[in-house]
């Protein structure tokens, strides 16, 4: 048993860097961050581009063929138990419910101040992709 919770540990931890990695690479790209890197547009990118490698690096590493560990039949089941798959459909509910909340948020948001529909759908679709890695990660560390 020992083995399948320093798989899982590793689990965890992917899914946290792949959520940290795909911000770091998405928020730089933001309409928003342009005031924050004021002129400096060769580190905002650069900055980009490690968190995007950082990102298909660790994507691969946990769901592609290339996966750092290999596993059995009987380690894949205990990875994938029933506990599992509820923290899976509750992450992606806390998934679903942020972008709710992000959108009607930005909604609001647009009667006071100039929202554009590219920048609110990019601000959603980040928070959909980060938040379920995120709550996953952290439901399953129990």
């Amino acid at each position: 048993m020992a083995n399948i919770e320093r798989i899982a540990m590793r689990r965890r931890f992917g899914l946290m860097l792949c959520a940290s990695a795909f911000l770091v690479w998405q928020v730089p790209m933001m309409d928003f961050s342009e005031e924050l890197a004021a002129d400096d547009d060769m580190m905002k990118t650069i900055i980009s581009l490690a968190g995007f490698a950082v990102w298909i690096v660790t994507l691969l590493m946990l769901v592609g063929p290339w996966r750092p560990f290999k596993r059995d039949a009987k380690v894949e089941a205990a990875l994938n138990d029933e506990l599992t798959r509820a923290n899976r459909a509750k992450a992606f509910i806390a998934g679903y419910v942020v972008m709710l909340v992000a959108a009607a948020g930005l909604f609001a948001l647009s009667h006071f101040e100039g929202v554009g529909g590219m920048d609110a759908a990019h601000i959603i679709l980040v928070l959909g992709v980060a938040i379920p890695l995120y709550a996953f990660a952290l439901l399953e560390r129990g």
